[in-house]
């Protein structure tokens, strides 16, 4: 537009905006899902023969939302352990929304005992944009003691983000992009494992994350009559 048309220039950006300049929903195709909760527990006594184990574990059947947990407890008489692992996720057509974690510990009293003690979120989905999309990804992930969580979200170019927490650490993310046609995966998981004979350990982790992919703003085309009519 030439410098001197402005008032015109202006009419332009107004009637775009009357017709409805606006984001869209993306073409998202859920390709696979993985998400599953998963403990595992174990307690020993080396001198009275005692020993007792369990193990729980869900996996989210479709793409309809998961809210599941699972806990794993083990018991002797100088020793136990337990953990648990927890997740709420839902899938839409153009967000992800998950939150997760896991805790445990094990203990032992003797150093005849030895306990051990495992827990997994796991979220793991891939999925295409058929037209070039523009996305966000806002969230936070930690990791306590021997727990850990990491998050990641590739693409046909490689890798668009990806973070490790661990060592009681937490990192906060907010970040903003562009993705291309073509097939992409966003994974996150919280997890960790602790084993004792005397004493006691833990581990922990959470996180947390909201994808939301939307086509780019449009403008719907317009002619110079209809602008200059709607500015007379």
């Amino acid at each position: 537009m030439k410098q001197a048309r402005p008032v015109l220039l202006g009419a332009v950006i107004f009637l775009a905006g009357a017709l409805g300049a606006r984001p869209a929903t993306a073409n998202v195709t859920i390709v696979s899902q993985t998400r599953t909760v998963q403990a595992n527990a174990s307690s020993v006594d080396g001198s009275n023969g005692q020993n007792d184990s369990d193990s729980a574990s869900a996996a989210a059947p479709d793409d309809g939302p998961f809210v599941q947990g699972a806990g794993a407890f083990a018991f002797v008489d100088n020793g136990s352990a337990g953990g648990a692992a927890n997740q709420n996720s839902t899938l839409s057509a153009d967000q992800f929304v998950a939150t997760g974690n896991c805790g445990m510990d094990a203990y032992g009293g003797s150093n005849s005992v030895f306990s051990s003690v495992s827990a997994t979120s796991l979220f793991d989905v891939t999925f295409t944009v058929s037209v070039e999309s523009t996305y966000t990804l806002t969230g936070f992930m930690n990791g306590y003691d021997s727990g850990h969580s990491d998050i990641s979200l590739s693409g046909p170019g490689g890798s668009l983000f990806q973070e490790f927490a661990g060592g009681n650490l937490q990192i906060d993310f907010d970040e903003l992009g562009t993705l291309v046609p073509g097939e992409y995966r966003i994974r996150a998981s919280s997890s960790g494992s602790v084993a004792v004979g005397l004493g006691k350990n833990y581990a922990s982790g959470d996180f947390s994350l909201t994808l939301t992919v939307a086509k780019p703003v449009s403008v719907e085309s317009t002619s110079w009559a209809s602008v200059k009519a709607a500015h007379r």
